[in-house]
């Protein structure tokens, strides 16, 4: 008997011809196939290229829910709920290539925020109970090397350069801005003052420049002291006159005139008066502008 003929007796209702042809083996198939057409059988659910699924026992489809054989495409409308296992990936993309002039994207997320509440568009939890220190909640790579990742503690690593349109800023810490080309602004959190900016550490043997409203302090780095400043040279940018000097109050600032009534030699010391053309050294005793 042929498989077409088995197929027949599965189909038509009658084919003596057929059953007084059949072997024992070939009666024994029969039977087996027809367990297997009454168990299989059924109408798809829903409409052409919808995934067939248990409803109710019956088969199911759904609009939302379809495969394109052609483009191998697998269409969800919704959402989509995995459960990992231990020790298992719970989510793999692999075979990503683009030739030619190609540019898809490997994931594309699109969406809209219309809401007065707080969203957060890729929500990563992890419970750390143990792990290796230089574990990584992201780590972006290319030909192998990684470009860009963050570390279980937070750290943030570029592999050559991070770039930001506005800045970077610490949580609860300071602003680093750029407000134009070669230009970097230190800022506090509410960015509109700025402390100290430490070199190597945070205690009394480290330096520190501070900022003292218009002034520019070198200070120890626990703020405790003023810390020595050293230079080969330095040097006055404003060459004053004794009339244009800022008034006195301010002890310790230093400046120099040109048109001091006496030299340097003769007089130092003594408060700068105009009426010559000296170019003299003065400071600021708190009262006066004094030669020296």
């Amino acid at each position: 008997m042929t498989q077409a003929e088995i197929q027949t007796l599965l189909t038509e209702a009658s084919c003596l011809n057929c059953f007084a042809q059949a072997s024992t083996a070939e009666l024994i198939e029969l039977a087996l196939l027809s367990r297997i057409s009454a168990a299989a059988g059924g109408t798809p659910g829903g409409a052409d290229t919808q995934v067939q699924f248990n409803d109710g026992g019956a088969f199911g489809g759904d609009a939302d829910f379809t495969w394109n054989k052609t483009t191998n495409l697998l269409s969800i409308t919704g959402g989509i709920a995995l459960t990992g296992e231990a020790n298992e990936t719970p989510l793999a993309l692999s075979g990503y290539s683009l030739t030619g002039a190609n540019d898809q994207s490997a994931l594309s997320i699109a969406g809209t925020w219309n809401t007065t509440g707080t969203p957060t568009a890729l929500d990563m939890n992890i419970t750390d109970t143990a792990s290796n220190a230089l574990s990584l909640l992201l780590n972006l790579r290319t030909n192998g090397a990684s470009r860009f990742s963050f570390s279980k503690g937070g750290i943030l690593t570029c592999d050559s350069l991070c770039q930001s349109g506005v800045g970077f800023r610490i949580t609860s810490g300071s602003n680093i801005r750029s407000d134009a080309n070669g230009n970097l602004t230190l800022l506090n959190n509410a960015a509109n003052d700025f402390g100290l900016l430490k070199f190597g550490g945070t205690t009394s043997a480290f330096p520190a420049f501070k900022r003292s409203t218009t002034l520019l302090q070198t200070r120890l780095a626990d703020d405790s002291a003023y810390a020595p400043f050293e230079a080969n040279t330095l040097r006055t940018a404003t060459a004053y006159t004794v009339g244009t000097l800022p008034a006195a109050g301010t002890a310790g600032l230093r400046a120099y005139v040109t048109d001091a009534n006496a030299t340097f030699t003769a007089g130092i010391g003594a408060v700068v008066a105009a009426g010559g053309a000296n170019v003299v050294p003065v400071f600021d005793d708190g009262v006066n502008w004094r030669i020296g």
